[in-house]
């Protein structure tokens, strides 16, 4: 009773902050993509398109149906008034924070780890949680309207892992078929979601089982495969026209993007831990040699984080899983395919899982060393 009262608390709270932080975003205005994709867009000002949305991909983020298919109901409901767009958004963000807390929660009370952090995983889970919803670098995400294909495509992503978890729990065979379709709905919010699968893969064996039993259900991923093969398909017959907001330097090499986005992840982190300067429509300088600075340092940088990850694994996995987290789910936006905007600070709203969940597992290693410094006789004094 008391963890269930605890439960319905956090949700109270996550919901509470995200009502609190986002209170004056429901008049904010149409920018940039949302002119083409919402405003200018005939497709979705008729709910009979809804399902030519997920066979014909052209026109304005064509390769994203079910975003288009949110954006057709709003427009259904209220026209174009931005108050129903901003509402969905700021619902979806309140949901993500729930879902990110039982995400942390159910991680940190697997068998691997119940032992060393049950006692105080719900206070780990609410703190993560409530830092993710009202982060400022989540703005971005949250209140400009059309980038909620980023937090639609992390909805899909928790509820995922929660679902194969409790399929793997419990040995429910009918869960495996939710989860296909929670993945096929995944890739159809947006390209990132691709990773989906390789980031189950890489939990199954890191931290539920072992690699040779992650291989044994092979089905499972085969079926996933599928919701792959829809994505990809997607992406590369899809043939949009229109602008994307930004500078947009269009001539960039896979090797000068790539160099770029060894200094953009750090601006993110930079973002993460101090939030300032932020913007909407970045001018970010290119990178054109790995020797130049500051691109090797941000190189080395990346290599120390890896090697850390490496060498961590056998102390504690669950660390050297959520910096993969956080460097395969940037993947499709921060390495060598070229996009013509290098920077976007929502791109970094399902990576930031990652980070935030890391950063309150090292704050719950500090503390415990901190405390344990604390002489017995002090501790009592202070109680």
């Amino acid at each position: 009773m008391l963890r269930t009262r605890f439960d319905l608390l956090a949700i109270g709270l996550i919901i509470l902050a995200v009502a609190v932080a986002y209170s004056n975003t429901y008049t904010a205005s149409f920018h940039f993509d949302d002119q083409h994709t919402i405003v200018e867009n005939p497709r979705i000002k008729h709910l009979k398109n809804i399902p030519s949305f997920f066979w014909n991909n052209e026109g304005p983020v064509g390769s994203r149906p079910l975003l288009l298919v949110t954006v057709a109901l709003n427009y259904a409901i209220g026209g174009l008034h931005v108050t129903g767009y901003h509402i969905f958004n700021n619902l979806l963000h309140a949901i993500n924070g729930i879902l990110f807390y039982f995400f942390m929660l159910m991680v940190l009370n697997l068998p691997r780890f119940r032992d060393r952090y049950a006692q105080l995983s719900r206070e780990i889970a609410l703190l993560g949680s409530l830092l993710f919803v009202v982060h400022p670098v989540q703005t971005e995400a949250v209140t400009y309207i059309i980038s909620r294909s980023m937090p639609m495509a992390t909805f899909f992503y928790l509820l995922g892992f929660i679902l194969y978890t409790r399929a793997f729990e419990t040995g429910k065979q009918s869960l495996y078929i939710w989860l296909f379709v929670v993945s096929f709905l995944g890739m159809a919010s947006r390209e990132d979601y691709i990773t989906f699968p390789a980031m189950l893969f890489i939990y199954d064996f890191m931290l539920l089982s072992s690699f040779k039993d992650a291989l044994r259900r092979w089905k499972i991923y085969l079926l996933l495969g599928i919701t792959v093969a829809y994505r990809l398909w997607l992406s590369l017959t899809y043939k949009g026209t229109e602008e994307a907001a930004g500078f947009g330097v269009k001539l960039l090499t896979p090797y000068q993007y790539l160099l770029t986005q060894f200094n953009v992840i750090w601006t993110y982190v930079r973002l993460l831990f101090l939030p300032i300067n932020q913007n909407l429509d970045y001018d970010y300088p290119i990178a054109r040699s790995i020797f130049e600075f500051p691109t090797i340092l941000s190189f080395t940088g990346h290599l120390l984080v890896i090697a850390l990850a490496i060498w961590i694994y056998k102390r504690n996995r669950l660390v050297t899983f959520l910096i993969l987290w956080w460097y395969i789910t940037l993947s499709p936006s921060s390495s060598f395919i070229p996009i013509i905007d290098v920077i976007f600070e929502h791109r970094v709203y399902l990576p930031s899982i990652g980070f935030f969940f890391l950063f309150m597992i090292a704050y719950e290693y500090l503390w415990e060393r901190i405390r344990q410094k604390i002489p017995k006789k002090a501790i009592q004094e202070s109680g």
